[in-house]
């Protein structure tokens, strides 16, 4: 799961969710099914210079894998819901995949996007 999470550093996040993201992986986020949640992070990703996200703590029991994780960088394009600033924002997220066969089969997630705000 720490490379699934690292690869959002390297510019192929599709190629990524290919790899660690199962086709019928469930997103437990309202209004969002993989490919448009996949579309989504890629849009995010896509605002930011440089974009360096970290694992700050990872954790699995069973086949959940809890992870917090920080995406920081400067945004240089308006992010969905935030403006173009050429600054420097950071954002923590927590999120629990169920891992199967070593794909994500299920995703739920706690962002906070109001550090993209300003």
């Amino acid at each position: 799961m720490r490379g699934f999470y690292e690869s959002y550093n390297y510019p192929d996040l599709e190629a990524a969710w290919l790899h660690y993201v199962h086709s019928d992986a469930v997103m437990h986020v309202p209004g969002y099914d993989r490919a448009s949640r996949l579309a989504y992070e890629m849009e995010v990703v896509a605002h930011f210079d440089d974009p360096i996200l970290t694992v700050l703590d990872q954790v699995a029991e069973g086949d959940k894998v809890a992870t917090r994780w920080n995406l920081g960088g400067y945004l240089v394009g308006a992010a969905p819901g935030a403006p173009v600033s050429g600054r420097y924002v950071s954002m923590t997220t927590t999120t629990v995949d169920r891992v199967r066969g070593g794909q994500i089969t299920e995703r739920w997630a706690d962002a906070e996007f109001t550090a993209l705000l300003g």
